[in-house]
């Protein structure tokens, strides 16, 4: 009887245990076949890490290799207040002293603060971040500083409240894993509008914090893809402690630097024109201002400055008329520097000589019932006596002569109403209305620099092909880029976009223009001592709506280039609504001589007294720009 019982138990426990391991069995075929996938993704989840390798942004240099911008290496720094406890005022005031910011609140900040966690548990919240821009630099002054930290008499304290002071000065302050990047210009306002400025975000990638810096004008927005550069990733495994198992290590990536810019801004060339171009502004008190220097045979800008101008470092500091590009987003009716477009064409369609004569009817006319004056009374002139004193009436009768036909067809080849192509951001096109569209007066005002409306920098372009035999240039200002170990990857070179007039008619021009600097031209305070000067004055009234033309706001300009025999750089000067006087003679032209004086002597120009002639650009320069126009 016994034994029946036992046996029953027995095979009962027999039962139980099969049915056991059945469901054991039955759930590791589940875990393993059926969830295996999902799993092993949990798995990876809490075991698996990749670390974002932050890359560094390239860096902007001039011509000659000098540094214009460059990223500076930041940290977050944080504290641990369960590592500061009672001590946080203290500690804040010491902080606050030596970072130079707010001491209330900072100690805010270090104040220990409970809150509950995921089981119910109330703990110190053991991260807040004090300050997202920490230098390197700053970073080991506050490691030093809290190396030797006394936040009470250590000496009567029991040793559980030194090991906590030592923990405190050990780990209560430190840095996040993440790094940041600041850009910063090496010289403030240099070239501030062809440097541009930069905006940092902050994004999670992979669940981690990466700082990405973003250009926002200038170079830094036109070649932001170049500069960026390229993140890296490390993907591993890790402990329950989440240190590296090294063995699992998977992909590691390294970060790739953005490639370096090296303009063809000269630093020298520029800080000579923003100091002269001060100088104007603090004798002439203009609303704006611009200046730009340019190699008439490669399209290469060497100097572009603006005024107001602004800090890159601090840009937001700034209004945004501060922070505009005028030297191509600013457009304007030029006046009597547009006299070089006019007059070339009639010379290059043969229509009329230098010695051609022209009654400019004692400095008034009616046209279509309207008046056009010159500034003094000339009878007859000479096609040169017009440039020289500037004549609209002269440079009327010419163009009629020429036809607005074919008038309006130079006007599209020195690239008036089209964009230079630059490589920077925000440039305008200008104004040109199409033919059809003229009325019967235009022919009278579009000549002498009316009607129609261009950019500092395209007037500039179209006195570079006076300077350089007839070409149309590309604007340059970038020469090539470099990556981080100095191998140049790009290289970008002087472009001809096409040819507007021939040689001898920009010598036939120049020689006109020499005259503009001589006495009894309209710009003998542009005159230099011992190199000959081409260039054309610009007294451009300017269009208030509703009102007219005012008589005292005027663009004053100047654009001039030298030596006449070889030329090396053309300058452009254009004030806008300067006090005083109006003339661009009087008020750009001796603005231009101080530039072209210190610039002869910087870039070592020859004088023109060692000089042959030469004005056609070189073959070997430049390519042809087949496609661009």
């Amino acid at each position: 009887m016994v034994f029946r019982v036992q046996l029953r138990r027995l095979i009962a426990f027999g039962i139980l245990l099969l049915m056991g391991f059945s469901l054991l069995l039955g759930r590791l075929v589940f875990i393993q076949i059926f969830r295996h996938d999902e799993l092993r993704a949990k798995a990876s989840k809490h075991t698996q890490r990749t670390y974002v390798k932050q890359t560094k942004r390239g860096d902007i240099y001039d011509r000659n290799g000098a540094l214009l911008a460059s990223t500076q290496r930041l940290r977050i720094l944080c504290a641990d207040p369960s590592r500061i406890g009672r001590h946080y005022r203290s500690l804040g005031a010491l902080l606050a002293e030596h970072l130079k910011v707010d001491p209330k609140s900072l100690i805010d900040r270090l104040r220990p603060r409970g809150f509950t966690n995921s089981v119910g548990e109330v703990v110190i919240d053991p991260h807040v971040r004090l300050r997202v821009k920490v230098t390197e630099a700053e970073w080991q002054s506050i490691q030093s500083l809290m190396k030797e930290v006394t936040l009470a008499e250590e000496a009567l304290l029991p040793e559980d409240e030194k090991e906590f002071l030592e923990g405190l000065r050990r780990w209560a302050i430190f840095t996040e894993p993440v790094e940041s990047h600041r850009r910063y210009y090496l010289n403030g306002e240099l070239a501030a509008h062809v440097l541009g400025f930069v905006q940092t975000q902050e994004r999670l990638v992979r669940n981690q914090s990466v700082f990405f810096v973003s250009g926002k004008a200038g170079v830094e927005a036109t070649f932001d893809h170049h500069l960026q550069g390229v993140l890296g990733w490390r993907t591993t495994a890790t402990d329950s402690r989440r240190r590296e198992l090294v063995a699992f290590r998977g992909m590691d990536v390294d970060a790739r630097a953005g490639f370096n810019v090296h303009l063809t801004i000269d630093a020298g060339v520029q800080m000579i024109v923003e100091d002269e171009l001060k100088k104007g502004v603090a004798a002439f008190d203009p609303l704006t201002a611009t200046v730009i220097v340019a190699r008439p045979h490669t399209g290469e800008i060497l100097a572009l400055a603006n005024y107001p101008t602004f800090d890159p470092n601090h840009s937001g500091d700034y209004p945004v008329r501060n922070r505009r590009n005028r030297a191509i987003s600013d457009q304007f009716e030029p006046g009597s520097t547009f006299k070089i477009v006019s007059v070339s064409a009639a010379l290059n369609e043969k229509v009329v000589n230098l010695g051609s004569c022209f009654d400019c009817e004692n400095g008034h006319i009616y046209f279509m019932g309207w008046s056009l004056h010159d500034a003094h009374r000339y009878d007859i002139l000479t096609v040169k006596e017009i440039i020289m004193k500037s004549s609209n009436i002269g440079t009327f009768k010419i163009a009629q002569q020429l036809g607005k036909e074919r008038l309006y067809d130079y006007l599209l080849r020195f690239g008036i109403g089209s964009v230079t192509g630059i490589s920077l951001p925000a440039e305008r096109q200008g104004k040109l209305r199409l033919l059809e569209d003229w009325s019967g007066l235009s022919i009278s005002r579009v000549p002498i620099g009316y009607e129609i409306a261009v950019t500092p920098l395209q007037i500039t372009m179209a006195m570079c092909t006076i300077a350089n035999g007839g070409w149309l240039m590309s604007p340059m200002i970038v020469r090539h880029l470099s990556d981080d170990r100095g191998n140049v990857v790009m290289t970008y070179h002087p472009e001809k976009i096409r040819r507007v007039v021939s040689e001898q008619t920009t010598r036939q021009m120049t020689e006109a223009l020499e005259m503009v600097v001589m006495k009894g031209g309209t710009a003998p305070k542009a005159k230099l001592d011992h190199y000959t000067v081409a260039g054309k004055t610009g007294t451009a009234r300017k269009y208030i709506p509703n009102v007219g033309y005012a008589r005292r706001k005027c663009y004053a300009s100047f654009i001039g280039f030298l030596p006449v025999e070889r030329p090396e750089i053309v300058i452009s000067v254009i004030f806008n609504e300067p006090k005083g006087s109006i003339s661009g003679g009087v008020i750009s032209g001796p603005v231009f001589k101080a530039i072209a004086t210190r610039l002869a002597n910087y870039l070592n120009i020859p004088p023109s007294n060692e000089l042959k002639y030469q004005t056609e650009i070189q073959d070997d320069l430049v390519t042809e720009a087949h496609a661009r126009r």
